[in-house]
């Protein structure tokens, strides 16, 4: 009988020991106001043993201090991670639809095909993030920064990102339906075959724009036809 209790409490403290999503993780809180985290997001490896990306528990320090364990294709669904330091976090397929992440830092983070519609990234830093395929359709992204982002494929439709900083991003063949774009930088980005129509671009940036004949302007005409160059200089 002692011999089977041994057995079956060391089968317990192994499996929890292999288990990623309930051990190992550093817990990093969030700061209140407008500033990231002052404790960057742990240099956790990820359960997929990935270590250029981090995978990691976060506690959040609004409302019930819920914690959140990052790692792709995570469900954080309306989850508040608001200020904190994700940078370079792997959320590859995750779900963060409705999910506040204003002022969130997720520079050179991994969001290839995240679901991030309706999600609050205002002033989110974004720069060189892999959003390749993500859905960030109706998405608030007022004053965030993706410059050097990889957008390529991304559904942008009726996305909000007045005062955005886009240049240099990657964004061909990515949907910008109805997208509003007043007042973003968009100098030197690629929108080689992407889809603007509808689209809002007042006052926004374009210098320096690569377009081809596949880039159908806020007009609903595609680039290059019968000299229409979407504003494009």
């Amino acid at each position: 009988m002692k011999a089977l209790l041994i057995t079956f409490v060391s089968t317990l403290l192994l499996t929890a020991c292999s288990d990623s999503d309930t051990s190992g993780g550093v817990t990093a809180e969030g700061q209140s106001g407008d500033q990231p985290a002052a404790t960057p997001f742990p240099d956790a490896q990820c359960p997929d043993g990935n270590t250029q990306y981090k995978c990691g528990w976060i506690t959040s320090s609004e409302g019930d201090n819920k914690s959140y364990y990052i790692k792709p294709g995570a469900n954080l669904s309306q989850a508040s991670l608001r200020n904190f330091d994700l940078g370079n976090a792997n959320l590859s397929g995750a779900d963060l639809r409705n999910t506040d992440l204003r002022n969130v830092g997720l520079g050179g983070a991994l969001l290839s095909y995240a679901d991030l519609r309706n999600a609050g990234l205002g002033g989110a830093l974004l720069s060189y993030a892999n959003l390749r395929n993500a859905d960030l359709s109706s998405a608030s992204l007022t004053g965030a920064d993706l410059g050097r982002a990889d957008l390529r494929y991304a559904n942008l439709t009726g996305a909000w990102l007045a005062d955005t900083n886009l240049r240099d991003a990657n964004l061909r063949r990515a949907n910008l339906h109805n997208v509003t774009l007043s007042n973003a930088n968009l100098g030197n980005a690629d929108l080689s075959s992407a889809s603007l129509t509808g689209a809002n671009l007042t006052d926004a940036d374009l210098s320096g724009v690569t377009a081809n004949a596949s880039t159908t302007c806020p007009n609903g005409l595609n680039w290059g036809t019968a000299g229409n160059n979407c504003g494009f200089n």
